[in-house]
């Protein structure tokens, strides 16, 4: 019990930042349950001491996460007000990084000299045009203090999120800069040239792809690291072994500490050495949050045994979880601490105690067989080995699968069986790696040529076994976004599972045999649950999604039955609109498939998202086109990868339907005739219906071609318009207005596009007929649903 108050009380601690972090003050009772149950099952004079801790605890979470809060605050509100203005501010250069053939600097202990009061503005970013600035030097800073951005869709990268969880509150791209001063001598300049050089022995001796991955599998250096290959290992679901996490640290502390001890050094001296060596080595990786965790694990299980005290990786982890939050509690957002924590929870509080239920089992069925006398221990065969490295794995599997799920909507299927064949060799990998690259600093070529080939033959097993993966059937499952309180029922079940499983007790051959009966009802069908509540698509409603594209359109409708449609899909503003924007907002949503993307026309702005989706693989079902669309730019390349990718292609035109259970799309333009002068005149203009909700997507038709439809009366009234042509002033005509009386108007332009659009003019008019207007350029992503009738309208943002 004593050695786990830590953990009681790391538990209010969380507890506390979460409360503020999220505002989510129903975690009170929880937190009150949690520790009344404690208190009533301590019988102990001391349980009114450790409830009081408990509180005092909570109280130190609560009041660090207000402050951070408060912080944030202060400096978002300074950052709206003076965003891309010119500042004079001072700081010191705490690392340096080359990220995406750009160097980065970032810079501590921020403070705005030339505002009406010397502000501190924490940590930031820096661009500069050149790295000859040593880490450690006092820099005064010239230059524009820009925002980090927000997500504006569902399931798109935020920025601002990430780096503010991270410390760093905003950027300023080529400032000029002046030095006040420089450090005679700084560790993490050597530590930083060290790396530089290392890498450059891996290059030297490894191909461009083989050594960029070695690189960052074993000094954190990503600057090298191929997309492709970075790609591969993503897809695969072993992107955790390009990142130093507590397995790398794990693997490089015990070879250290193991040979100082072999070589007859005392627990002190070899502990302090190891220590020393492991915390350098991470701050030669970066110091991400992950190896922060990991290095302090370490040193807890080290001084503990300096002290002759048994480890305890909970307490441990407890300890580092307040340690870190203490010095940033924004860290409770950030996805690798989150995924850190719960990975190493995972081993500790589902694998371990599986694993005790495992060894029970088979010393039960060995003495059963009267191979070992009672009492006696067996000695593990391969297969039990196998199975405990299968328990392992598939223990920080379930443990992360809602993690994975709410940062990355997507899981790779057979990770665990990747695990399982390529961990075993990572510590060879790193150990051949970081020796060989000390060698060939050193001028011993024949270690390192030595070393590196065989850092060549495992890089081509990690390639080729990832490759093969990813070709597999069902490889990778999207899974959307889970809720909390799918999320809360899923640990829930998690919880009983692995609690039932070690309270087994195995005494008897007649328990055995039940044990053995009820294996199926007892181990598979809870895993069977627990996998249902993550991979099952979740159900919802009819929506209407018009995402923030930039200057283009794209927009997503799905209803209960669970009828997938997009239309559209391209922008001229923002490059790989479908990886970085479609593809993650379609992987939030968990739609695994598109059963219809309506084409208006062929123009970039309005194609390029689904020619990436295509280029990757995306499982779209039909694609439909205008036949004013044939012969037009950019067709053969659609039509080429649509072929490729299995998908249909089938054209429509005036007095076509497509008809679905419980949605009506009926195409109204373009009539018979394919002799238009601009692309934007043959634009495919449908009516959509679902129940009593009436909308009209117009593409990017001109007044003309509204004109003709007000003519042939085929319009009815709506209750939304897609406004034409991003707003231009040349759609959106009085009569077409006054026809359809639509009670919404969505627009869908780029933030500041360089034609002006929504253009003046059109929003004088929507507003002269009482329309509401939303959008994207303004407001982010725009949801539009039906709530018992009425229309109900959702933004991303507010403003920009």
């Amino acid at each position: 019990m004593r050695e786990r108050l830590l953990c009681q009380w790391a538990v209010m601690f969380l507890l506390g930042i979460c409360i503020v972090k999220f505002k989510a003050f129903y975690l009170i009772p929880l937190g009150i349950f949690f520790q009344g149950g404690l208190f009533l099952y301590e019988k102990n004079g001391r349980r009114y001491i450790h409830l009081l801790f408990a509180i005092l605890f909570f109280t130190i979470g609560f009041i660090r996460g207000e402050i951070g809060e408060v912080k944030d605050r202060n400096v978002s509100e300074f950052l709206n007000e003076c965003d891309s203005c010119c500042y004079t501010f001072q700081g010191e250069l705490k690392n340096k990084e080359v990220k995406n053939d750009r160097i980065r600097y970032y810079v501590d202990n921020i403070v705005i000299l030339n505002a009406k009061e010397n502000i501190s503005l924490g940590s930031a970013i820096l661009y500069p045009v050149s790295d000859d600035i040593p880490i450690g030097s006092k820099l005064l800073i010239k230059g524009k203090i820009e925002k980090f951005s927000n997500a504006t869709n569902e399931g798109n990268f935020d920025e601002k999120k990430y780096y503010f969880s991270e410390g760093y509150y905003f950027k300023s791209t080529e400032p000029s800069i002046s030095v006040i001063s420089v450090p005679g001598f700084t560790f993490r300049e050597c530590l930083y040239d060290a790396r530089a050089d290392m890498s450059d022995v891996q290059e030297s001796y490894l191909s461009g792809e083989e050594s960029g991955l070695l690189s960052a599998m074993t000094l954190g250096n990503k600057e090298s690291l191929m997309e492709e290959v970075k790609g591969l290992f993503q897809l695969s679901g072993l992107a955790h072994i390009l990142a130093i996490s507590g397995l790398h640290i794990a693997v490089v502390g015990r070879f250290i500490y193991g040979r100082l001890r072999k070589c007859r050094m005392s627990f002190l001296a070899a502990g302090v050495v190891a220590v020393g060596l492991v915390v350098a080595y991470g701050m030669l990786c970066g110091s991400s949050v992950s190896t922060v965790r990991a290095v302090g694990m370490f040193a807890i299980s080290i001084f503990g045994d300096i002290l002759g005290e048994c480890y305890d990786s909970v307490t441990a982890l407890a300890f580092m979880a307040v340690f870190i939050l203490m010095i940033n509690p924004s860290y409770i957002e950030n996805a690798g601490f989150i995924f850190s924590f719960v990975a190493v929870l995972g081993v500790v509080a589902v694998a371990e105690p599986l694993g005790k239920c495992y060894d029970r089992f088979c010393e039960c069925r060995w003495k059963k067989c009267h191979r070992v006398d009672r009492g006696k221990h067996f000695l593990p065969n391969l297969k039990e080995i196998i199975v405990r490295s299968a328990i392992t794995g598939g223990a920080v599997q379930l443990a992360t699968f809602p993690v994975v799920a709410n940062f990355y909507y997507v899981i790779p299927t057979y990770v665990v069986f990747l695990n399982l064949i390529l961990l075993p060799v990572l510590g060879l990998l790193l150990g051949c790696g970081l020796i060989g690259s000390i060698a060939g600093l050193m001028g011993i070529e024949f270690v390192a040529r030595g070393l590196f080939f065989v850092c060549h033959l495992i890089i081509y097993v990690y390639e080729m076994t990832a490759d093969f993966s990813i070709k597999l059937p069902f490889s990778r499952i999207v899974v959307g976004h889970k809720s909390t309180g799918l999320v809360i029922i899923y640990y829930v079940i998690l919880f009983l599972y692995v609690y039932y499983h070690y309270s087994l007790k195995v005494d008897s051959d007649r328990e055995f045999e039940s044990m053995r009966l009820k294996s199926v009802t007892t181990y598979v069908v809870p895993i069977i649950v627990l996998l249902c509540i993550i991979y099952l698509p979740k159900i919802s409603g009819f929506e209407i999604d018009m995402l923030d594209v930039g200057q283009g359109d794209g927009i997503y409708v799905s209803t209960e039955d669970g009828v997938k449609l997009f239309i559209d899909g391209g922008s001229t503003s923002v490059s790989n609109v479908g990886k970085y924007r479609i593809g993650p907002f379609l992987q939030y949503k968990g739609v695994r498939k598109i059963d219809y993307w309506i084409v208006s026309h062929t123009d970039e702005d309005h194609i390029s998202g689904l020619i990436d989706l295509l280029r990757d693989g995306y499982d779209v079902r039909m694609i439909l086109l205008s036949p004013a669309m044939k012969g037009s730019e950019n067709l053969d390349e659609l039509l080429m990868l649509a072929k490729n990718n299995g998908t249909a292609v089938k054209y429509v035109s005036a007095g076509d339907r497509l008809n679905m259970p419980s949605l009506k799309v009926d195409f109204i333009w373009p009539v018979n005739r394919t002799d238009f002068e601009n692309i934007n005149d043959g634009c495919l203009v449908f009516l959509l219906k679902y129940k009593d909700f009436d909308a009209i997507f117009t593409g990017d038709i001109s007044a003309e071609q509204e004109e003709e439809l007000v003519g042939s009366g085929v319009l009815r009234n709506v209750e939304l318009l897609k406004v034409g042509h991003h707003g231009s002033k040349y759609s959106s005509s009085e009569s077409f207005l006054e026809c359809i009386k639509p009670e919404v108007a969505i627009i869908s332009a780029g933030e500041r596009n360089r034609y002006g659009h929504p253009h003046e003019e059109t929003l004088k008019k929507l507003e002269a007929k009482k329309i509401d207007v939303y959008r994207t350029d303004e407001m982010g992503q725009i949801t539009i649903s039906l709530n018992g009738g009425e229309i109900g309208i959702k933004r991303v943002i507010d403003d920009r």
